[in-house]
């Protein structure tokens, strides 16, 4: 268990307590002496494993905005908590129209391309034709890490980092004022996350023809954590951007 950027990751299998002292999380891990850690310094906090002590803690930390995810020992995301978002923005109103308005579906649209053809020449790649352009990037990134990790490990490090790039994607479009189970929210999870889970491979494959990749809670969350800003520049980047053409729209 340690701190990473602003997200903090807990074994539960090596938890002694989790409590709550004044403003901070008070964390305390067998054969270790207790660690606070801030809420003002926390965005996420992940849970790997059956969690059995703290849940009163964990609570108290959606209830001040921090989102938590709860782990299987594998890598799967079985859950989250949040806080639930009561004020509708602009984004949030014309995303329910999108499927009703042609205008405003055609501006989503035109968005969603534009943004994933940025996001493949951010990684250098501008070849083959604009329809077909993210398949061909996909297939051979994937095909790098199979070669540099093998396609178990390439498995096993993926079921960790989509379960990561889920809980941010989803706590930045909460931020942006979409109530969690809205359509607007479920619409935009299942269209960026396709794209910046290519961006996590691109990472992947860029640190694993350096050096061994051990795939692990700690290990696959640091890898995360060192890429988490990038990832959340590039999310935000698209939302005001997709918000701004769509109040455009008179």
């Amino acid at each position: 268990m340690e701190i990473a950027a602003t997200c903090l990751v807990i074994d539960a299998r090596t938890l002694d307590s989790l409590t709550v002292d004044g403003p901070a999380l008070k964390v305390r891990m067998r054969s270790q002496s207790p660690r606070l850690f801030p809420f003002r310094r926390l965005s996420r906090v992940h849970v790997v494993g059956s969690i059995r002590e703290g849940l009163d803690s964990l609570l108290l930390c959606a209830e001040n905005q921090i989102p938590v995810a709860f782990f299987t020992v594998s890598g799967r995301l079985r859950c989250q908590l949040y806080f639930p978002v009561y004020e509708n923005s602009i984004l949030s109103h014309w995303l329910e129209h999108v499927d009703f308005d042609v205008e405003a579906k055609q501006i989503y649209d035109d968005w969603l391309i534009h943004q994933t053809l940025h996001v493949i020449s951010m990684m250098g790649y501008t070849e083959g034709a604009r329809e077909s352009r993210y398949q061909l990037i996909e297939e051979r990134l994937r095909s790098l890490c199979n070669r540099y990790l093998g396609r178990k490990e390439f498995h096993s490090a993926m079921d960790w980092l989509n379960g990561m790039l889920s809980v941010h994607i989803s706590q930045l479009i909460v931020a942006y004022g979409l109530a969690n189970q809205s359509r607007g929210k479920r619409r935009l999870m299942d269209d960026l996350s396709p794209v910046c889970e290519l961006l996590l491979i691109y990472f992947l494959a860029t640190y694993a023809s350096k050096q061994r990749v051990r795939v692990a809670a700690q290990s696959m969350s640091d890898f995360y954590q060192k890429h988490s800003q990038e990832i959340e520049y590039t999310i935000r980047r698209m939302l005001t951007q997709l918000a701004t053409r769509l109040e455009s729209i008179v």
